[in-house]
Parts: structure tokens; sequence; C-alpha cells
């Protein structure tokens, strides 16, 4: 990795010394090589400008990874690797222990162990880079022609799916990539129907990646259906392969409890508007699909033939889904890229990129970002890559604040129970082994006894609601790890006599407390 580790350096210094010229020089150069892309033969032109425009995914895409959940992910991994556990069992927190659960993302766990045992965070963070540049391609490539319409929707995925794609490599992602390639596969499908015996290999390997295998499934239902009423598909083949493509997705460790996980995520549970990603999209995002989803109504209603008009059942339902939960909104816009490219007739975004200067702006656009992305964010993220200090630093950008000096007190303490941050479970997981946290990124969905969500039982004891202390002795708490100004710090500091906690950490994000057990 030495090499890699000079490049860097060499790197910084050709972008400082970039930097040493003026805005003018910066703009001339920018003008010269649009001159001379103008001036090639159009094929040629259009080449360059996917290329570029496929190194500018690349680069954007090389995060380091900032998912909360990724400490207990490597633990998983590692379990697997060593026991051959599928992590199936819930024997890090004291909270709900030994409760059992369907991990139906065993395989990216012992692959991105695998990787991080091997290359660290840079490994993960190419990993993120290859696997969302493959699917994109997936999605560019299953469409023949029309580059600039389909860079356009292209960067409406990148751009309104970036609150997810933003946090770097994560079990997700791999959702994305098979979402891409079912997508790739409708579009072949049209060229050769036997393509469709290929869903339930797609569906068996996709349920053991990620629980968005339902959404999958969903997708490939409507369109199966499509298929089968417009006389394209005899009905006895479209039902046995429905069929066989559910009964695929039970060949995992937990079998059918993968369909009853995902109905406790999307019907029971609280996690709608406890859990961000899980909250509905934003009034702006959600007005914008909204409008898109009207213009796509548009225009498949438009189409003479029904076919094409049964298009709009896709943009609809996945609207929905999308506006009802942010971590939903990158499948909205890859239906939309699907729904789009499928209709017969596109008027307006068609004549838009047909505009000769339109075009050629457009290409401008897209060499532009990818200078920004290589001067402004490539060298942090290479950066957090290779150095575990500057990692925990730019977890602050995320506002995770990882608690990565106060994790390592604690780990040199005997073992005991800790009550932690929400977001900070997975992180004291993998760095803190010995100890056993409260509650972590798994347990969002999980049953209680009384009902009540995990998660609104960790608010009632970080807002120091009367009996949190009680709480923390029922369950035996020995440490607590908690943001620095939370409710239930701010109550320990000001009557520090009333309870038996000792402050042994403290930053401008975090603290560290520990029991005094003569106090009791």
């Amino acid at each position: 990795m030495a090499f890699i580790k000079k490049g860097i350096v060499i790197f910084n210094g050709f972008e400082r010394f970039f930097w040493g010229f003026s805005h003018f020089d910066l703009l001339k150069t920018f003008i010269i090589f649009f001159l001379y892309l103008s001036l090639m033969q159009d094929k040629n032109k259009i080449g360059i400008l996917i290329g570029i425009f496929f190194t500018f995914i690349f680069i954007m895409f090389f995060i380091s990874p900032m998912d909360s959940d990724l400490g207990w992910h490597l633990k998983c991994g590692e379990n697997f690797w060593v026991s051959g556990s599928f992590c199936g069992e819930n024997f890090f927190s004291t909270f709900l222990s030994n409760y059992t659960w369907p991990n139906h993302a065993w395989i990216y766990q012992a692959i991105i162990f695998f990787i991080f045992s091997s290359f660290g965070f840079f490994g993960l963070s190419l990993l993120n880079s290859i696997i969302l540049t493959g699917s994109f391609a997936l999605l560019f490539f299953s469409v023949k022609n029309r580059e600039f319409e389909k860079i356009f929707f292209i960067l409406l995925i990148m751009i309104f799916g970036w609150g997810i794609f933003s946090l770097g490599l994560r079990s997700q992602i791999f959702g994305i990539l098979f979402f891409a390639f079912e997508i790739f596969l409708f579009f072949k499908y049209a060229e050769n129907i036997k393509v469709l015996y290929l869903f339930p290999v797609l569906f068996l390997i996709w349920a053991n990646f990620h629980g968005s295998v339902l959404i999958g499934l969903l997708i490939f239902g409507i369109f199966l259906f499509r298929e089968t009423i417009f006389k394209k598909i005899n009905i006895s083949k479209s039902l046995l392969i429905f069929f066989l493509s559910f009964l695929v997705i039970l060949i995992n460790p937990f079998g059918f409890e993968i369909y009853f996980d995902s109905f406790r995520h999307f019907l029971f549970s609280d996690i709608g508007w406890t859990i961000a990603e899980w909250t509905p999209a934003s009034f702006w995002t959600s007005f914008c699909i909204v409008l898109i989803t009207i213009y796509i109504l548009y225009e498949s209603f438009k189409n003479y033939k029904n076919y094409y008009k049964f298009l709009s059942l896709f943009i609809l339902i996945f609207s929905y889904v999308s506006i009802n939960s942010r971590r939903n909104i990158p499948f909205y816009f890859m239906v939309l890229f699907f729904v789009y490219f499928s209709l017969e007739n596109r008027t307006f975004v068609y004549n838009f990129f047909n505009i000769i200067y339109i075009k050629k702006i457009f290409g401008i656009l897209v060499i532009f970002f990818l200078l920004i992305s290589i001067l402004f964010y490539l060298s942090p993220n290479i950066d957090a890559s290779f150095n575990y200090e500057k990692w925990c630093s730019r977890s602050y950008k995320f506002s995770l604040n990882y608690p990565c000096k106060g994790a390592e007190l604690l780990s040199s303490k005997p073992s005991g129970n800790v009550f932690n941050a929400f977001e900070w479970g997975g992180f004291l997981i993998w760095k803190t082994p010995k100890h056993k946290v409260f509650i972590d990124g798994r347990m969002s969905a999980w049953e209680t006894p009384t009902g009540k969500g995990p998660y609104l039982t960790y608010l009632e004891i970080i807002q120091a609601k009367p009996g949190w202390n009680r709480t923390l002795t029922e369950y035996n708490i020995s440490y607590l790890v908690i943001g620095s100004g939370t409710f239930m710090d701010l109550e320990i500091v000001y009557n520090s006599k009333k309870y038996p906690w000792n402050e042994i950490y403290r930053d401008e994000f975090s603290v560290v407390y520990e029991k005094r057990f003569n106090d009791l």
C-alpha cells in the first residue's frame, strides 16, 4: 500500500500546485479542453463525454464509509469467518439480549470484513465506487443511444439519492446494484424472452445481501402482470417464474423470517417517524417527485397503446413508497429511468436534449463537475480511507461524531454493560467488543414484550424521563457513552451527588461515565 500513499502525497502536491494558477488560467484550460472536444467527430465526443461522466461517478462515490451500522456489520462478518455464525442472535446488546432476528445481509458482512481486514477503509471506499459505478453503467447500457437523456436521468438518481449515497458503503448499496441489474434485465427481455429465467437467480443472490429484495419482487410482479395481460407471455409461464422467484428468496439462513421482518419494517414499527432515513421525504423532494410523476403520467397516457399506459402503475407505486420513506428515493428515480425509456413517444425531454447548444452546455457541466469532484472531493476521502484519526474527524461532518477517544478509554476498562447513544451502538460493538451496548441500528424494528419500540425506550432514558436511572440499574449498566449536552448528561452534571456516575472522559461531542458501585 506504500505506493498508493506516495500517490496521495503527489496528488496533494499537484492540488496545491494547481491552485497556484489564477482563476483565469483555470478557466482558459477548461475552455481549451472543451474546444478540443468540440472539434472532434460526434461519436468520439460522445465517447469521451461518457468516459468523463463515469470517471466523475467513480470519484464521487469513492467515499469513506460513514454508515452508523458499519461497526456491527464488520463484527458480524468477523463472526462468520471465525465461527460460521450468521449473526441471527443478539449477543451484542444487553437490551433484548438473545433476541433472534433474520440477518439478511450476512454475505455483505462476510465480504466487507474480508476486504476491511485486507485493505482497510480504502478497500471499502473502492468497493463503494465500483458497485455504484457498475450500477449506473447497467442502467446506462441497458438503453441504446440517447446518451444525454441517460446521463440526465442518472444525475437525477445521484442528486435526489445523495442522502443515502453520501454515507458510503452500506448493505443498501448492494440493493441498488441488484435493482439496477433487474432494470437491465427488463430492457433485455424485449430482445430475448428467455431473460425471464434469470430473475429467480437474481433474487436468490439478492435475498442474502439486503432486504430490498422484496422491492425487487414487487416491481417484478407488476412487470409480469403487464406482460401477461397484454399477451406477451402466457399466464402459466408468468405464474411459474414468479412463484419460483418467491420461493428462492426463502433459500437463506432464516427462511420465511425475511418476509416477516420486512413487513415489520414497513407496516408495524414506529421507525417511520423515529429513524431519520425511514422518515418521509422532505417537502421539496416530495414536490419534485409529484411533478415528475405528473409528467410521466402525461407521457404514458399520451401513448395510444394501453401497454404503455400501464407504465403509470410503476411510477405511482414507487412515488408513494419514496415519499413515505426517504431511503426509497433512489429506487423511485431508478424506476423513473425504466419507465421513461420504456415509453414509445417521449416529447419534452427528448426534444430538449436534441437542441445543439443544450448538449454543449450539458457537456460543459459534466466536465466542470468532474474537475470539482477531483479538486474538492477526492483528496479528503482518500486521506480518511488511510488514516483512522481522519476517518473519526470526518464523522463530525456527518453529525455522527464517533467517540473514538472515549472508545479507546472504555476498551481499557473491565467488561460491563454500556448505555450508549443510539447512533454509536454499531461503532462500540466494533471497537469495544468485550462490552455489551444497550442499543444499536439492528434493533429499530425489533418487537418488545411491552410493545414499545427499542428506540422509544432509548429516548425515555437519554431524555432523562422519570425512572431513567432505575432502568439503567435494571439492565446492570456500568458505563454511559452519550452525547455531551444531552438531557441525561446535564441531569447528571447538575445532580452529581444524586446519581452514582463518575465522569471519566469528555470532549466537544461525547462524554463517558463510569458507575460508582460503592455508592449503592
